[in-house]
Order: structure tokens, then sequence, then C-alpha cells
């Protein structure tokens, strides 16, 4: 375990692959940042310290990081398991973006979506929250944020959602029926981008439901194969190394052509994520995509 920020080690490399000479008509970041109050559980720490854990010194390198490796800034940013909005609205504003935030049912986070607002207008923004489809079972705590955007340069409309599933081993059926509904919340006479952590591997119904629409995985698309991970923890004790969050597009009417490198395991400190290296037990996904 690193101790404190006197010996921190070096921070994950992070680069573009693909096709880095082309430029890109929209890019996307999508992050579950870890929220606050998650770093106060030990089912959430890891074996992370306190000290590397504390919200204002993980903000500011959230902020920075939003902008790891990027040629630009980035058009659309996606958050999860956000609980201090205004400190990210506030700066997000300043560097150009109109955000908006949507809490959970619960109240102890939410999702949050920016949009750069030199690139695209907002034409409507909605929450949508997910409903428990039988009369006698517990109401549903998540939710996800639906935006209609005109890219001002080029006139092309975009719908873009982000949301955070259910969690946890055993709720398949729950993140299956929660795709079911986000699908049929977004338009079909529209290209899509959906980007969130949906708490299941590429195998699962839900991520299946999803290819069904028919949306794919930018990253499997592009790489060809699967991410090896994407979320890489310790848990109560126990290792953690999975492929839960993704950016999901309309392949008729984009192409991604480049997207961020996860990390080599050499790289990662033996405590995982987060750590002194990476302030998140989840990794930031970006995406450049051109029109079809």
């Amino acid at each position: 375990m690193v101790g404190s920020m006197a010996n921190q080690p070096q921070d994950l490399t992070r680069r573009l692959v693909g096709d880095t000479d082309s430029a890109a008509d929209l890019t996307v970041v999508q992050w579950n940042i870890l929220a606050d109050w998650a770093t106060k559980t030990a089912q959430k720490s890891g074996a992370a310290s306190g000290e590397c854990l504390a919200w204002p010194g993980r903000c500011g390198r959230i902020l920075q990081l939003l902008h790891d490796g990027l040629p630009e800034p980035a058009d659309v940013i996606c958050l999860q398991e956000v609980d201090h909005p205004h400190d990210l609205l506030q700066p997000l504003t300043e560097q150009g973006y109109q955000g908006h935030f949507e809490p959970k049912g619960s109240g102890s986070d939410g999702c949050c979506l920016f949009v750069r607002q030199d690139r695209f207008e907002v034409v409507s923004i909605r929450r949508v929250a997910y409903q428990a489809p039988s009369a006698g079972e517990a109401s549903w705590s998540q939710i996800a944020i639906v935006a209609d955007l005109l890219q001002k340069h080029s006139g092309r409309r975009l719908q873009v959602a982000t949301t955070h599933l259910k969690a946890k081993v055993g709720h398949e059926a729950i993140r299956r029926e929660q795709v079911r509904q986000l699908l049929a919340a977004v338009a079909s006479d529209s290209p899509v981008i959906i980007a969130g952590d949906f708490n299941d591997i590429p195998s699962s119904d839900a991520c299946a439901l999803m290819r069904a629409h028919p949306l794919a995985d930018a990253h499997a698309s592009l790489l060809g194969r699967d991410l090896p991970w994407t979320t890489w923890k310790y848990q109560l004790g126990e290792e953690k190394k999975r492929t839960i969050d993704y950016i999901w597009y309309t392949p008729s009417a984009l192409r991604p052509v480049t997207c961020l490198a996860i990390p080599g395991g050499d790289e990662v400190e033996p405590e995982r994520l987060p750590s002194w290296q990476y302030p998140s037990d989840h990794l930031s996904l970006v995406a450049r995509f051109a029109w079809e």
C-alpha cells in the first residue's frame, strides 16, 4: 500500500490507439468516478489509504484526467457515482460545457451529462427512472439521462444517454429489464450514443440486448476484442477484475476511429484501484468517432 503523497507511484499510462491520424467528429468520455460516500465503506475503498481517497484531491485528479490523452476537449462526458455535482458542474461550465445532474432514487449519488456548447446544442434533456415491472416488487433507484443534441457545424442530430445499472451478481434479470426500458426511451430514427456502468460483462443478457438494438461496443469494434477490464479492485478482501463499462453507438451512422488504451496489468499497483495512481475503481473510457 502506498501511504503518502511523497512516494506516489507513476500515474497509469493511457494512450490513444487506432487511427490516430484521423480527425474525429465526436469524442465521448465515459467514467464511473467512484462516489465519495463509497470510499468510506470497506466494500469500495479496497486497500487504498484514507489520504488518497479524500475527495478534494480526487476531484482535482478527476477533472485533470477527463482530458487525459485527448488531442481536443471531449464533446460529451458521461459520469456516474457523482455525489458532489457542484464540484464538477462549476469548473466544467467554466470550460465551456453545459452540465446536467440527476440523482438516483436513493439520493446517494447520480449521473452527470456534460455537452460541449461550442460544438453541440442541447435540444432537450430528460430523466429516465427505471420501473420495477411487478407491483409488489421493491422500487428501483437506478436512472438514466437522455439528451437530444444538434451538432452545430453539420446540423446532424444525435441522441446521447448515460446510465448506471443495478449492481451485484444475482441481479442480471433486473439489468436486462433496465436496458429494455432504456432502449425504449431512446429514438429509433436518430444515431445514438449510450455510455455507462452496466455492471455486467460483455456476454451478459443486458449487453446482448444492446447489440440486438442494434448498437455496438466502440472499444470491441475498434480493437476486435472485448476490453480486458474496466474495473479492478479489492472488494471485501476479494480481488475483482471485470469489464462492465461501455460506450455503445449506432454502427450505421458512426464509426470509432480511436480509443484510449487500457493499462497493462504490470502497470497497476498491487492494491489495484483506487490508489495514488488513479482516483476511481473504474477506468475512464474514451472513444473518438467519425460520421459514416
